[in-house]
């Protein structure tokens, strides 16, 4: 939150949000953590508050610490497991993809939507799933109740550690700071890769000097779940797609519904457009895409 004496009162901060969450109590802006959704509308403006410190600790005070690694580091570089090993530089012992339990997830889901009949809403969003929560509780029966990939990767990891060991999510997530803090098992620590790459320079860590690592584990997709599911993305559009949702159609399986516009290689973690959008192109020409 900005300082109050740094407060000009221009509102910028209120207006901003398109939920109307943020309001001035004693002439400082704050967030009603009712109407927030964490959607990340006011990233820039609002500062969210850093767990960077309390991971460091750990790390200088000798802690296991495994990373769970959101799939969207891949376009953070165009050698995207240097990344791995910059991570190992820092001191993490364990550098794992979140990805490697989406499929699981996915098919406990399509379980749950034939044993109930119906479609089943995707938790892996927690701005979603707060939506839901909120504005569309005749749609909770609907809400998968199954942890989101990072909080069942994240029980994964810590029984792997062992008592004492840490788990940090990295990714481009500002909502997942406030799913870890309320969900039993989540990640002990939450940070962006905005935040890791600002860590990293501060350590004058620079992944071109840095060979390419594997994660840890490994992860094969061994079926075409993608087909009983359905996404959409922007929280317009979700809560539109939301209002018109009729259970009863026919219709996919699985809904992943996700707040940021794009999905979450748009996430509000993520670092500049345009450094992305390069990245990506470079990839594909590499690999021979269009």
């Amino acid at each position: 939150m900005p300082k109050a004496s740094l407060c000009l009162d221009c509102r910028r901060c209120v207006a901003s949000c398109p939920r109307r969450a943020l309001v001035f109590q004693d002439g400082e802006p704050g967030a009603s953590q009712h109407e927030c959704l964490f959607d990340g509308h006011c990233h820039g403006i609002i500062q969210v508050p850093s767990q960077l410190a309390k991971v460091k600790a750990w790390l200088m005070d000798g802690c296991e610490v495994a990373v769970s690694l959101a799939p969207s580091y891949t376009v953070l570089a165009k050698e995207p497991l240097r990344i791995v090993a910059a991570l190992r530089k820092l001191g993490f012992c364990w550098v794992e993809e979140t990805i490697s339990v989406l499929e699981e997830t996915i098919q406990s889901r399509i379980c749950q939507a034939e044993r109930m009949g119906g479609p089943v809403f995707s938790s892996s969003c927690p701005t979603v799933a707060a939506l839901i929560r909120r504005d569309f509780p005749h749609l909770l029966r609907h809400l998968s109740p199954l942890p989101s990939p990072m909080v069942a990767h994240s029980r994964i990891l810590r029984e792997k550690l062992g008592p004492g060991g840490k788990v940090v999510f990295i990714g481009p997530c500002h909502a997942k700071k406030r799913e870890a803090a309320v969900e039993e098992g989540a990640a002990d620590g939450v940070l962006t890769f905005t935040e890791l790459f600002a860590w990293l320079a501060d350590e004058g860590l620079q992944l071109d000097l840095l060979p390419e690592e594997m994660v840890d584990g490994y992860y094969e997709p061994t079926s075409r779940i993608g087909l009983l599911a359905m996404t959409a993305s922007g929280l317009d559009r979700c809560q539109e797609y939301l209002e018109a949702f009729r259970p009863e159609e026919e219709g996919p399986r699985v809904i992943e519904l996700l707040a940021c516009p794009g999905g979450c290689l748009y996430g509000p973690g993520m670092p500049p457009l345009e450094d992305r959008e390069m990245i990506l192109l470079d990839q594909l020409n590499r690999e021979g895409g269009t």
